[in-house]
């Protein structure tokens, strides 16, 4: 039996939070196309953050870490890539617009964390468990938000990703959510070399 509860408390959460999220800064930014919407947590799941890019911010951060000057660097370092789909260096878009929507969320894993720790102190295997179970939350929450259209329909989908990420972690898990989440259409005009990783 698992020790875990049920997650769909922490996906409603995500849903609610990402969709107040996304009206406030539409509301705020209302001819802004975003090319890329992204739920992130931490490697110690310390709740839930999104973030949203549009090309001329991308463009912004290519200039200010000197991409263009310096073609063989940026190509040994993939930063093309990494500037335009890694959330971290999206400067005022990392966490854009109020992130207090998703507060529940840190509260719930944290509360969740603490009860396991206590329950089963000389079991590590619980947070391997609690971590693949929170980014399928992840997952299924933003299935859930593209069911509602809140990305994009038609052409408009078409133009941007929607996929999850961990902060302090590998791209393991944008990998899986981003074929999980965009057609294989999608990711191929988008980002055709997305193997490559982050």
């Amino acid at each position: 039996m698992s020790k875990l509860p049920d997650f769909e408390p922490l996906v409603a959460m995500a849903v609610s939070g990402v969709e107040s999220i996304l009206a406030s800064i539409r509301q705020e930014n209302p001819d802004t196309k975003f090319y890329a919407y992204v739920l992130t947590t931490y490697g110690g799941l310390e709740g839930f953050g999104f973030h949203a890019n549009d090309k001329e911010n991308y463009e912004n951060m290519l200039i200010k870490a000197g991409t263009y000057d310096n073609p063989e660097r940026a190509k040994k370092y993939n930063e093309f890539n990494y500037y335009k789909w890694y959330w971290g260096e999206w400067g005022e878009n990392e966490y854009i617009g109020n992130q207090d929507p998703l507060n529940e969320s840190y509260k719930w894993l944290m509360g969740t964390y603490e009860t396991l720790n206590k329950a089963y102190p000389t079991d590590d295997n619980w947070f391997g468990e609690m971590k693949a179970s929170t980014h399928d939350a992840m997952i299924e929450a933003l299935k859930r938000l593209e069911n509602k259209g809140v990305f994009g329909q038609g052409e408009d989908r078409g133009q941007c990703l929607v996929y999850a990420g961990v902060y302090d972690g590998g791209d393991g898990l944008t990998m899986k959510s981003l074929e999980a989440l965009n057609s294989e259409d999608i990711v191929a005009k988008n980002w055709p070399n997305f193997n490559e990783g982050l």
